[in-house]
């Protein structure tokens, strides 16, 4: 407890320490709830007090609603030194980060679901709007920077660092973090550097992508290349693992993301403008006013998931994208409410199968025959064998001649007239005619494979036949599902131990960690692939992301190590109740999917059958048609060969 005195010389008494940090600590008031004291670790400089009188002065309603603004200086005495400053009191408020982070957000907004990081997004631009319209810049827009209520209200903190501009005078922000930092302020010192409403725009859009796509880096991918890629290089060199261009920038998005395209289409163009280089060049970042625009827009778009009533998403998709995370990946972003213990539902099954059953299996109509007894050849034309017989009777002319010639009057004419007998280029009029029906068959032979293979895979029972196959497998898992259920709560108890053990590590958070080598940037890069504690340290997790390399790898394997040292196991204890909430999530799930699935099926069986029987009525005098043109022109080529 001390005694400090603002502006007016009225004593100001500090109480419980709230926190600390490298500037300064934090400190409760005795006398008031609403404020708090920020007292300086050090002797405050000429340039920090004029600083901090100046922001006292410009102090207005709008911006104590969304910021931690000084409120008046604190000096160690009436009118002596300035040591520090009160301000509005944000210890009711979370982390920003505490909201983004599936880990945190389960323990700390338990019942958030998209829509309300949706609606938190929207209150930190609007925030970021009121600082601009002030004429002041934020400068480090970062996680440690923002606060979030149970509400969804942001608030700015560390609001002395921000670039403010009173009376004329602009009061520089000499301090950033690098995976928060604009491309073109990447690698350089912020001494001198006068912040622009461009760079803040450029921290807005990381925030906003952090909110939506579950604390993922834009920057943070899957580079295609050689090296390591790290996040402040991948911001300097714009490279967006999640935009259009992605790929010719070498990049993917990490496994297990949400893509641009889950978003609204205006959100995701407001993120390509924000990301790329000509935004950077030409100082027309999205402004804050058109992120509020946006995100109010999409929130207005979002639908409720049938499934998972906590489960919200953009009315453009086609199925709810948190529902195929759980499905496929056992990944489960948000906590869905469950009852006290799982059982299954009051679907009747047996019902429901007896009415697959209802489903008539389409009748299966035989082929038209290729041949035919009724299928009269073509005979070949009178003017066909005339034409022949003319041809010969030309050629024998020739060849009688030739020999009277030769013989009879000794001429060596004779030779050319017998060479002109046999070699006369005449046309052989059957061979022509044998082309012709030839050609007529295989275009026959064309159409009626065409046909058959249309009628294979739009008329056969083959589909319906795999389909209430594959319904039945659902059933039979549907089925089961109360055993199933029953093994896994056995499987439970029996490696209690390593059920006990995860949750022990699940309460050790990566980002409030001191692990050597391991700063805020390669924090952010974990976050994007998945690792948010030290449970979810292996070796197999690690492998996945980029730039770690094994040093790294095995200081985050020792410091899990280290933790699990404190580990202590009690086999008296029963499996741990969030391994048992866990498990009823899993097989809710379980059953909620079986049976839409198995509901959708049938109608999806229904549908087969109709579609059968209804190509079989379209194509059968097609198929006939075909067939008899099939026959008749390979009875007609038989004839004539």
């Amino acid at each position: 407890m001390a005694t400090y005195f603002d502006s007016s010389g009225r004593p100001i008494v500090t109480a419980a320490v709230l926190g600390r940090g490298g500037e300064g600590t934090v400190y409760r008031l005795e006398n008031s709830t609403d404020l708090v004291a920020k007292i300086y670790n050090h002797p405050v400089l000429q340039t920090k007090l004029t600083k901090l009188e100046d922001m006292v002065s410009a102090r207005d309603p709008a911006l104590t609603t969304i910021a931690a603004w000084p409120h008046d200086v604190l000096r160690d005495r009436p009118k002596g030194n300035v040591v520090g400053f009160t301000m509005p009191n944000v210890s009711r408020f979370f982390p920003i980060h505490k909201l983004y982070s599936p880990a945190h957000r389960k323990q700390d907004f338990p019942a958030a679901d998209w829509s309300f990081l949706v609606h938190a997004a929207r209150n930190f631009a609007s925030a970021v709007e009121t600082v601009h319209g002030h004429g002041h810049i934020i400068g480090d827009i970062n996680q440690g920077n923002i606060v979030v209520s149970e509400k969804s209200i942001i608030k700015l903190i560390d609001c002395d660092s921000m670039q403010v501009a009173v009376n004329g005078r602009i009061h520089l922000c000499e301090v950033g973090v690098a995976h928060f930092t604009a491309p073109e302020l990447q690698n350089r010192s912020f001494n001198g550097v006068q912040r622009t409403k461009n760079h803040d725009n450029f921290g807005l859009a990381i925030v906003c992508f952090h909110l939506l796509f579950m604390g993922r880096h834009p920057f943070a991918g899957r580079f295609q290349g050689s090296g390591d890629m790290p996040i402040e290089r991948a911001i300097h060199e714009f490279r967006f693992a999640f935009g259009q261009g992605a790929a010719n920038r070498q990049m993917q998005p990490p496994p297990n993301s949400l893509l641009l395209d889950s978003v609204s289409v205006p959100i995701a163009e407001l993120f390509e403008r924000a990301f790329s280089k000509q935004s950077a060049l030409s100082g027309l970042r999205p402004a804050a006013r058109e992120w509020v625009l946006a995100l109010e827009q999409l929130e207005g778009e979002l639908v409720r998931c049938s499934v998972h009533p906590i489960h919200k998403y953009h009315k453009s998709l086609q199925g709810c994208p948190w529902c195929q995370f759980e499905r496929s990946q056992h990944i489960y972003f948000f906590v869905v409410p469950l009852t006290k213990d799982w059982h299954p539902s009051n679907f009747d099954i047996a019902r429901y199968w007896n009415l697959v059953e209802t489903i008539s299996i389409p009748n299966s109509i035989p082929l038209p025959s290729l041949t035919s007894s009724q299928i009269r050849p073509l005979r070949i034309p009178i003017s066909i064998r005339i034409k022949k017989a003319m041809a010969f009777s030309l050629r024998a002319t020739f060849a009688l001649i030739g020999l009277i010639i030769l013989f009879g009057l000794r001429s060596p004419w004779g030779v050319l007239l017998l060479a002109l007998a046999i070699w006369l280029p005449l046309k052989d009029p059957m061979e022509e005619e044998r082309q012709r029906r030839k050609l007529a068959k295989e275009a026959a032979e064309r159409d009626w494979n065409e046909i058959y293979q249309i009628w294979q895979s739009q008329c056969t029972d083959n589909h319906f036949i795999a389909k209430k196959m594959e319904l039945d497998r659902k059933r039979q898992s549907y089925l089961g599902l109360g055993m199933a259920y029953k093994n896994a709560l056995k499987k439970l108890d029996d490696n209690k131990r390593d059920a006990q053990l995860t949750s022990f590590l699940k309460n050790y958070f990566i980002d409030t960690a001191k692990i050597p080598g391991f700063g805020p940037g390669r924090k952010s890069l974990l976050l994007s692939y998945g690792i948010e504690t030290a449970a979810d340290i292996t070796l197999n997790n690690l492998s996945r992301v980029p730039g770690i390399g094994h040093k790294r790898s095995n200081d985050l394997l020792a410091w899990r190590s280290r933790i699990e040292t404190k580990f202590i196991f009690d086999p008296r204890q029963a499996v741990t109740q969030t391994e048992i909430l866990s498990l009823r999530h899993e097989y809710s799930n379980k059953q909620r999917l079986l049976q839409q699935e198995l509901e959708l099926g049938m109608r999806e069986l229904q549908q087969v059958a109709d579609y059968i029987k209804s190509n079989q009525q379209r194509l059968r005098l097609e198929m006939i048609k075909r067939a008899d043109r099939h026959a008749q022109a390979c009875a007609d080529f038989a004839m004539i060969t």
